[in-house]
């Protein structure tokens, strides 16, 4: 939250504006990079390098909860296999977002927690 909303104004979705903010490294960490009068230097979270590439599955790409939802939904669909083949879902949004479940979630085959 860079600024509050107005006192007593209403705090709806369509006032947020979804950001991604620059940092730098440093010692410690990292550190939020500021403009001269102490604003983060940021950018529209849509226009952040490599964020949209982040989540191949979905167009829904906030909140977390929202891409999520879609990942899992999608996920449940494709993995229906007892529907015929010409309803099942299909094509490169599907085999991206299984590549991604493979890569990220997977554990390794007999493997137990």
């Amino acid at each position: 939250v860079i600024e509050a909303p107005e006192e007593g104004g209403p705090n709806l979705m369509q006032h947020m504006r979804k950001i991604g903010v620059e940092v730098t490294r440093n010692e410690g960490g990292f550190e939020v990079r500021r403009e001269e009068d102490g604003t983060p230097v940021h950018t529209r979270l849509s226009e952040v390098p490599g964020y949209r590439a982040l989540f191949p599955f979905t167009n829904n790409t906030y909140p977390p909860h929202e891409i999520t939802a879609d990942a899992l939904a999608k996920l449940a669909l494709a993995g229906i296999h007892d529907l015929p083949a010409e309803r099942r879902p299909s094509g490169p949004e599907i085999e991206a977002l299984e590549s991604w479940f493979r890569q990220n979630l997977q554990r390794p085959r007999g493997k137990r927690r």
